[in-house]
């Protein structure tokens, strides 16, 4: 588990897996807040991000997987699909196993949605 907290660490010696906090910045070291941009892939049981200059996303998009969660992301009433977005946020600052499955390379939560628009799924393919 790289990147887990001493804190996270002793919190599951004490109590095993049960006792981990839900939060991946309650246990893993995240990188300062900063601006992203990209396309963002929300499915069921898939959440991709796919930083600037992306023209596609989709879980087999070649490059780091990276899980966007958050409670600003939940809040936005999407539906499942491909968005443009731009926000505030922090990642996981190891390379590891998150989201779903543990199958993400990082994850990014999401504090602060700027601008969240759908995609229309012909305009990407033809960039």
């Amino acid at each position: 588990m790289p990147g887990i907290t001493e804190r996270c660490l002793s919190t599951i010696k004490n109590g095993g897996f049960e006792a981990m906090p839900s939060g991946t910045d309650e246990c893993f070291e995240m990188t300062p807040a900063r601006h992203w941009k990209g396309l963002w892939r929300r499915e069921f049981e898939n959440s991709r991000f796919c930083p600037t200059p992306a023209v596609s996303c989709s879980y087999h998009t070649a490059g780091d997987r990276i899980w966007l969660s958050g409670k600003a992301l939940t809040s936005s009433g999407t539906d499942e699909g491909l968005y443009e977005i731009e926000f505030v946020g922090r990642r996981t600052a190891r390379k590891g196993s998150y989201g779903h499955l543990s199958a993400f390379d990082h994850e990014i939560i999401v504090d602060q949605v700027m601008d969240l628009r759908p995609v229309s799924e012909a305009a990407t393919l033809t960039e």
